[in-house]
């Protein structure tokens, strides 16, 4: 019943606001586009999969070879996505490595070291302790970050 209201139907982000694939359909109607599917894509910001998905709802989509290239599309896409991010970590995991070594060497341990009353090297291991404390927070924050953008690609 809910669905029969258009309550339950998906919406997708276009041109026009947020609308069902039905509105998009009456827009299309409406417009009568020369090129549908350029139509479409403009619409809907190149979206692949909303693309799909309405492009069947307007009954543009004839063949399956046109479907599975645009899931293939999906597929290539998602994957050069995954592979910027994986670079993107490897890069700041770098950078902050790298901040690390600079700040360790910067320091002036024996100054340290008489200010605590501790041998020099007590002072630095003392301090390489509170770095890889503070690197296991960092860790554990971006994993948290990983699982909530796995869970919201997932939607």
């Amino acid at each position: 019943e809910r669905k029969a209201q258009g309550l339950d139907a998906k919406r997708y982000q276009t041109s026009f606001g947020w609308l069902t694939a039905e509105e998009i359909k009456a827009k299309f109607m409406e417009k009568k586009p020369r090129d549908p599917l350029e139509w479409l894509s403009a619409v809907l910001y190149n979206d692949a999969i909303a693309i799909q998905e309405v492009a069947a709802v307007l009954g543009l989509q004839d063949s399956s070879s046109s479907s599975s290239a645009v899931a293939r599309e999906t597929a290539d896409a998602s994957a050069e996505n995954a592979e910027e991010r994986e670079r993107i970590e490897r890069m700041l995991k770098a950078r902050d490595l790298r901040r690390r070594r600079r700040m360790m060497s910067e320091m002036d341990f024996k100054r340290l070291a008489e200010d605590l009353g501790l041998t020099e090297e007590e002072a630095r291991s003392l301090v390489e302790e509170k770095f890889s404390e503070a690197s296991s927070e960092e860790d554990e924050a971006r994993e948290m970050i990983k699982r909530a953008r796995s869970i919201l690609e997932g939607y």
